[in-house]
């Protein structure tokens, strides 16, 4: 899968990642469309620093996957959300859409 990655101030490029594995409470979303963030631009222009090479982003939408076995209410292929993120990377405002 293909994913923005930042490797310092400046420097995002565009690479090939492996997919995630997804634990027990965990769902996985195919993103297909994403905006960019006040806070994604502070981190491209180090004027906000994180530990580097990171993915960065959360403001996306996709369809969700996979699911976790303790997963429950995601059924099959749903359309999904997401916004915020925690600074664990936690959907803490994952959406279903119709």
């Amino acid at each position: 899968m293909k994913a923005a990655v930042l490797h310092g101030k400046m420097d995002l490029r565009v690479e090939e990642v492996n997919k995630p594995t997804i634990g027990p409470e965990d769902v996985l979303v195919a993103v297909k469309a994403v905006g960019i963030c006040g806070s994604d631009l502070h981190l491209y222009r180090g004027t906000w620093t994180i530990e580097t090479p990171r993915i960065i982003g959360h403001e996306m939408t996709g369809e969700v996957v996979e699911v976790g076995e303790k997963v429950s209410g995601w059924r099959g292929v749903q359309g999904s959300q997401s916004s915020p993120w925690s600074a664990a990377g936690n959907a803490t405002g994952a959406k279903r859409t119709p």
